[in-house]
């Protein structure tokens, strides 16, 4: 069989994330160059330098019907890097002489240089639409039959909805048991997603590529301490006998639009986080995503007044829950 071999350069970024983009490439058949595409996996996982080998199969069109990561000369083990590579192995092209073989083997070497210091706040604002590869920690489950959930990293915030392919989508998303802090590692388009009849930047028709896990407590034991807000409940916290909507009009109609903020022609998004106890009460108020002193506090003082909710609930006992919540302020 004969032997395709190309190599592929990637440049990671520490944020979590590196664009898919399609660089030119070569390779050696008995002598003769076979010209392609290789895409570069997006994805900027490892703080690692090193190298991935995917073996792959090629059909005589050019397309790679088959690729394996972990070939010789692999010196990585981070298996979301392997995911990206073989993701990205999968999408190779090549221009194929018309008397090519029907089948034929080779491999694909991507070479990680490492991260660059780039904050994920930097690269969500400057980035625009395509495929990527995001890695955070669980901030909160905001709703599991929408599959949306929040990563965190440095207090900085971006919300997920996950691709749902099938009926059993959901069921799967809540066995795998997630809790704020694991560290997820996530692909997905980044696009504008709605939340609260509001769009926010995000990944969608997302994939979970892994899951790094916080020690677990025992699930009767986080019930009662009420120390560890749970983030997905069968029951979710209702307001006044409705959802988080008639929370964002209760909200709305006590907010003071601060005067230095009013002459100033300052507005925007506030986002906030709270938990709601056991008992329904509303603490932990903070601010996750500011836009203006004034306005980030308005915002808090606000939801602090908050009446009390009724709480989430898992099984037969009410539970405390941590949500994530944006205020907007327009000038009129």
């Amino acid at each position: 069989m004969k032997r395709l071999c190309f190599l592929a350069f990637l440049l990671l970024v520490s944020a979590t994330f590196c664009s898919g983009q399609v660089n030119t490439a070569s390779a050696q058949l008995s002598g003769r160059t076979v010209m392609g595409t290789l895409p570069v996996p997006a994805t900027s996982l490892s703080r690692d330098s090193g190298t991935v080998v995917v073996s792959v199969r090629v059909d005589q069109y050019g397309n790679v019907t088959k690729a394996t990561p972990g070939a010789d000369g692999t010196t990585l083990t981070d298996n979301a890097l392997w995911t990206a590579a073989r993701t990205a192995a999968m999408k190779a092209h090549f221009d194929m002489d018309a008397n090519a073989p029907a089948i034929q083997t080779g491999t694909i070497t991507y070479i990680f240089n490492g991260p660059e210091k780039t904050s994920l706040r930097e690269f969500v604002e400057e980035k625009e639409y395509g495929e990527f590869i995001v890695r955070g920690t669980l901030d909160q489950i905001h709703d599991v039959d929408d599959l949306v959930f929040y990563l965190n990293q440095d207090d900085y915030i971006i919300p997920i909805r996950l691709v749902k392919r099938d009926l059993g989508a959901v069921k799967r998303f809540r066995s795998l048991e997630l809790y704020r802090g694991d560290t997820l590692t996530v692909r997905g388009t980044l696009n504008y997603i709605e939340i609260y009849l509001q769009h926010y930047k995000g990944l969608s028709d997302a994939v979970i590529l892994d899951i790094a896990r916080i020690p677990r407590l025992a699930d009767q034991q986080q019930v009662e301490s009420g120390d560890v807000p749970f983030t997905i409940v069968e029951q979710q916290p209702s307001f006044n006998g409705g959802d988080v909507n008639e929370f964002s009009k209760w909200v709305n109609s006590r907010l003071v639009y601060p005067e230095e903020a009013k002459e100033n022609g300052v507005q925007g998004r506030v986002t906030l986080q709270f938990t709601i106890e056991s008992d329904g009460r509303v603490t932990k108020v903070k601010v996750l995503r500011g836009c203006d002193p004034a306005l980030d506090a308005e915002a808090v003082r606000v939801v602090k007044t908050s009446p009390k909710w009724k709480p989430g609930r898992t099984g037969d006992k009410a539970v405390p829950v941590t949500m994530t919540f944006p205020v907007i302020f327009q000038l009129r």
